[in-house]
């Protein structure tokens, strides 16, 4: 921090000793000191909207007046502190003609401390001689031909979400700004951060849109409420597309007079917006629409308004046109085209209007348009929280910048220390853990629980075990082995219903992986196999150990389910309405057949009839979603079918015909029948774990009934299947004292768990005598 603030003085100060900057007065009001020179600089706007937010991208415009007599070609330069503390110089070239004034629009990343009063200093040059192409003349600043220092006009808190409104009415917006009673941007009503509300003016888009997408990025959404965006060509459209694609939300709200709107597809923002047609509809009495505006209670909404109706164009893909809020009718009144990783969002009712701005309710309205979550509350609502029992709080939470807690507190955690030597690549960290004392400490704490087991009498057992898992499961004596080909084909049913979506989005994905290596599919691709093909090499193999790997192709299912989407939406209208057919048919032969196979088979006429009656409902509202190409319709029908089945099966016909029930109720009942004092043994291979789980009480496990240690002093009770009693005979007077009433996997009444009790033979019962 001591570096920070020292470089910055030092930067102000080398500023303010030129002789210029001694010649001339202080600032003048409006953040700006323009220092003598041939060209004239003057502040226009510090920011879009003249908002700026510490830590972002900011647009700086500046007027160039030349006072010269010939045009010519000057570069154009901003000097300031960047976050890490050092001068940084941002630079322009342009050609000004004397005598009239130039705007020109300056790009720089704003430190996070800035202030209102921090110095940005403009400078003007003249290229330097000497030198071809690019970095040569024309680019290299030489003689200064005026110089100006300027200040930020409005600063933010670098927390403070950010959005822009082309417009004079803010069209309801303005409510996300209400404060608590007595309070401040620090206790908004919303009970989140502070929301910022930058105004463009419509009439001056020429001079108030950035041409680059670096004067926007600061906003997440920019308001349309005033004027046609057609209007806006060049440098500033570009920009303004940019914004959008790299995740910036534009919302156009459509005034009741549109008349310009029909060429609104031919503009520079053409491609931006939804593929819709307008209908305009007369007369509209808002009311008929009040849940999308308003809700219930309030004054009444306006009528006779002019409404515009978004109908998608009729070769409109779904993410072209997506009909966001929709009226009674079904008629789409919002509707949203997705571009790259943002949105353009089109609002056919004007909103902007007075009335029906001063009567909306953004928490009802705007919160599904812009995605927000958060409470709306007035004045007199927080007032009466504020005053009840405990009283509400609305203060928001302090807020931490980590940069500047870096030398307190973050810094003395084991996390940060991880971090730092991992992530920053600590050399030196990295040379101590791979020494003699490092590799030693490494394994001290490996052995560490394994001498402890070892001191305890248990490293027989621990060894065995050891031995058992890795080198007898590898080499495929321990289960039942399996072909190499085991995983890849139970990935595939495993994955059902979702693996039609895998086999269509993984030739993209793979060739996106293989051509780029950047591409997060590499990752995914070696999240899902690698695991996978290193189970592979053991002989045995089990379908479960592979879950951890299933859900890597997550991302690669969307891809194919967005290819599925665009194949099926090109295909012709017949083509639709018969696989909407086809899906109807099945649907009604799928409903005919659990009915009669409820009948038929009665003892399972609940599973037909309910199991049934889902499928075939699931299968007609996908049906009808295909019809209409909502793809996404489809996987929301296909979701809450198999979300419906899921209920059904483990709500009620599961628990009903659970083949564990009787095991687990003899299990419980071992506990009663075996003295405290005596032995308790349980075998079956992997059922001992079940066993132990339900036997309250100390139990010895043994792999196999041939292990069972014979008694000696007195009876060893044993739970194995009826199967095992002529094993467990041979070590003496055997009698069974219960059984279970089925096993889980039964084939036969040999398969059934038994509680066996075994005696000592009467040789060794007198020699114990």
């Amino acid at each position: 921090m001591f570096w920070r603030v020292l470089c910055r003085v030092v930067v102000l100060a080398s500023v303010l000793a030129s002789p210029a900057v001694r010649a001339q007065s202080p600032a003048a009001a409006g953040g700006e000191a323009d220092l003598a020179g041939e060209i004239e600089i003057t502040l226009e706007r510090f920011g879009a909207g003249r908002v700026v937010r510490p830590g972002d991208w900011a647009g700086i415009r500046v007027a160039l007046l030349d006072r010269g007599a010939e045009v010519r070609p000057v570069i154009v330069q901003a000097s300031l502190v960047d976050a890490d503390g050092d001068a940084a110089l941002w630079q322009r070239a342009v050609t000004l003609n004397p005598g009239s004034p130039q705007g020109v629009w300056l790009y720089a990343r704003l430190p996070f401390d800035l202030l209102p009063a921090s110095p940005v200093r403009i400078s003007v040059h003249e290229p330097a001689e000497g030198g071809e192409g690019e970095v040569g003349a024309g680019r290299l600043p030489g003689r200064e031909l005026g110089a100006a220092v300027l200040s930020p006009q409005v600063v933010v808190e670098p927390a403070s979400p950010l959005i822009g409104v082309i417009g004079r009415s803010t069209a309801g917006l303005e409510r996300y700004q209400v404060a608590a009673p007595g309070g401040s941007t620090e206790a908004p009503a919303t009970g989140h951060e502070w929301i910022e509300l930058a105004t463009l003016d419509p009439d001056q888009l020429g001079a108030e849109l950035p041409d680059a997408w670096m004067g926007l990025s600061a906003m997440k959404t920019i308001v349309w409420t005033e004027g046609d965006p057609a209007r806006v060509r060049g440098a500033a459209a570009e920009a303004l597309e940019a914004w959008v694609r790299r995740g910036g939300h534009l919302a156009i709200v459509i005034p009741e007079a549109a008349f310009g709107w029909a060429d609104a597809r031919e503009g520079a923002l053409a491609e931006l917006m939804p593929a819709a047609r307008l209908v305009r509809r007369e007369g509209v009495d808002l009311e008929s629409v009040r849940p999308l505006l308003r809700g219930a209670g309030g004054p009444r909404l306006p009528s006779g308004r002019i409404v515009h109706v978004l109908e998608p164009l009729e070769d409109a893909r779904e993410q072209e046109a997506m009909a966001i809020l929709s009226s009674p009718a079904g008629e789409a009144l919002v509707t949203r085209r997705l571009v790259g990783a943002g949105a353009v969002t089109v609002i056919g009712v004007d909103v902007s209007e007075r009335e029906t701005a001063s009567r909306l309710d953004p928490q009802r309205f705007w919160h599904r348009v812009l995605g927000e979550r958060f409470d709306v509350l007035s004045q007199a609502e927080m007032t009466a929280l504020q005053q009840r029992t405990p009283p509400a709080n609305f203060r928001s939470r302090t807020q931490v910048w980590v940069d500047d807690a870096v030398g307190t507190f973050i810094n003395k955690t084991g996390r940060a220390g991880a971090g730092g030597l991992l992530g920053g690549r600590a050399r030196a960290g990295i040379r101590r853990l791979w020494s003699p004392a490092g590799i030693g400490l490494a394994v001290a704490v490996s052995l560490l629980w394994p001498a402890i087991v070892a001191v305890q009498g248990h490293g027989g057992t621990l060894v065995d075990e050891w031995w058992m898992h890795t080198v007898t499961r590898g080499a495929g004596d321990f289960g039942d082995p399996e072909p190499p080909w085991y995983y890849p084909v139970a990935m595939l049913w495993q994955m059902l219903p979702w693996t039609p979506l895998l086999l269509a989005g993984a030739g993209p994905s793979l060739a996106r992986a293989w051509r780029n290596r950047d591409a997060p599919d590499r990752f995914v691709w070696c999240w899902g196999v690698l695991p996978v093909a290193l189970l592979s090499v053991p002989a045995v193999k089990h379908h479960q150990y592979i879950l951890h790997a299933l859900p890597a192709f997550a991302p690669v299912m969307a891809l194919g389910l967005v290819r599925i989407g665009g194949w099926y939406a090109g295909l012709p209208d017949r083509w639709r309405a018969r696989s909407a057919g086809a899906a109807l048919a099945a649907a009604g032969a799928l409903l005919a057949g659990s009915a009669v196979g409820g009948a038929v088979w009665w003892d399972y006429r609940a599973e037909a009839w309910l199991v049934g009656g889902a499928l075939a409902l699931g299968i007609a509202a996908m049906g009808l979603a295909l019809r209409r190409r909502r793809i996404a319709g489809m996987g929301v029908a296909l979701m809450v079918m198999l979300l419906l089945i899921g209920v059904i099966l483990r709500s009620d016909l599961i628990p009903r015909r659970d083949p564990s029930g009787p095991d687990r109720n003899f299990l419980l009942r071992v506990a009663e029948q075996v003295p405290d004092d005596a032995p308790l043994v349980a075998t079956g291979g992997t059922a001992i774990a079940r066993h132990v789980f339900y036997v309250d009480r100390p139990v010895t496990g043994v792999w196999s009934p041939a292990a069972v240690p014979a008694p000696a002093d007195g009876p060893v009770f044993v739970i194995a299947q009826a199967r095992d009693a002529a094993t467990l005979a041979a070590l003496g007077p055997l009698a069974p004292l219960d059984q279970s009433a089925r096993a889980r996997f039964e084939r036969s009444p040999e398969d059934r768990y038994t509680l066996y009790r075994i005696d000592p033979p009467p040789a060794a019962a007198a020699a114990a005598e």
